[in-house]
């Protein structure tokens, strides 16, 4: 029987973000390893979507402490040697640095590129141990998927990947059966922004925040929803003390965590999320699928999403005077016109980025490769 690894930083994501293709891969008669950090979400993965499990306890998402990265070398070249696989498919930095470097061509790798994050965003030295080495690991990867033609252009610019090694395949894919619009949506409350994301700097938070102190100070009646978690050590302090003035007011919601994002969305009008840059953006995806209208930056894996004045509005990047009027805009427009924005934007998703399509893309892409060995 065919055999394949998924590997992820979590089995939080794979259970967000990898379950379709889980899926299709049993359909079509593949025994299906994970491989990922174990926590609370591996227990709401179906035993029917993946065969075998094994757990990867020092591959954690945003650690840079070089002993748990020696560790986690040889636990996973320890792993692959002894589970040999038909073909690896990677998720998330580390998966995507070290499995086709312990592999060197020996097993098919496809690692998938799910956006440029704070290692090429923010220069440092572990930015720079991350250059090398993702560099050095591409060139073992039979295909490396990117979520936006930008990021893809830009790998090649700078000689990670060729064209031939290299595709697009748009995101994740939603579930849009799961995420539809709710047709009882109360519009006689006050307009409702929502931001949606991980708390930290890159998903543009300090922004939101200063465009809720601005128009709150100029008597804006809207109500301003925050739902994530705080993961910005830096600046975690900054954001808890911003939240705390608010903590009184009934007009300021801080969610935290949230994991089911489809009940939030059901009750807010606009999804406002003022990143610095996506591969492409679930957040907005999941909005979009709801039927809502979506504030969002002009930057790779936002923008592809959004048809200015159609579906919603894009801004600069750190730029919160232009975010400011864009939420004044859309809250100024009529119930009739905001659900036509809604409109616009469910119907985008459910043609171009339903988890089927995007599921279909990724076998396709693995019979491809497996083909041609």
């Amino acid at each position: 029987m065919r055999s394949i690894g998924i590997v992820a930083n979590s089995t939080w994501n794979i259970y967000n973000f990898r379950r379709p293709i889980l899926r299709i891969l049993k359909r079509h008669d593949w025994q299906v390893t994970l491989f990922a950090a174990q926590d609370e979400y591996l227990d709401k993965i179906p035993s029917t979507e993946y065969d075998d499990f094994i757990d990867l306890p020092h591959l954690k998402g945003r650690g840079t402490d070089v002993l748990e990265e020696v560790k986690l070398i040889q636990e996973c070249s320890q792993l692959f040697r002894a589970c040999p696989l038909s073909i690896l498919l990677t998720f998330t930095i580390k998966p995507n640095m070290y499995v086709p470097l312990m592999s060197r061509g020996s097993t098919p790798v496809i690692a998938t590129v799910t956006g440029l994050g704070s290692a090429f965003l923010n220069r440092s030295w572990y930015s720079s141990i991350v250059f090398f080495l993702y560099k050095k690991a591409c060139k073992y990867c039979h295909r490396v998927v990117f979520h936006n033609e930008e990021d893809q252009k830009e790998m090649i610019k700078k000689g990670f990947v060729n064209e031939y090694q290299s595709l697009i395949i748009p995101g994740s894919g939603v579930d849009t059966q799961y995420f539809t619009p709710d047709l009882q949506r109360n519009t006689t409350k006050p307009f409702r922004f929502l931001f949606l994301g991980r708390l930290v700097r890159d998903k543009g938070i300090k922004e939101y925040l200063e465009a809720m102190e601005v128009m709150k100070e100029k008597g804006s009646a809207s109500e301003f929803w925050i739902a994530g978690k705080i993961e910005d050590k830096n600046a975690s302090g900054d954001l808890l003390s911003t939240l705390d003035k608010f903590k009184d007011d009934t007009r300021v919601n801080y969610l935290g965590h949230v994991g089911d994002s489809r009940e939030v969305l059901k009750s807010c009008d606009c999804l406002v999320l003022p990143s610095y840059r996506e591969g492409l953006s679930r957040a907005v995806l999941e909005a979009m699928a709801m039927g809502l209208p979506v504030i969002t930056t002009n930057v790779p894996g936002c923008r592809e999403l959004i048809e200015h004045n159609k579906n919603g509005y894009l801004v600069p990047a750190r730029n919160t005077s232009a975010l400011i009027q864009a939420m004044k805009d859309i809250q100024s427009l009529s119930r009739r016109e905001i659900q036509s924005m809604g409109q616009h934007s469910r119907k985008m998703v459910v043609e171009n980025y339903d988890e089927d399509i995007i599921s279909a893309r990724y076998l396709e892409m693995i019979n491809e490769v497996m083909g041609s060995e």
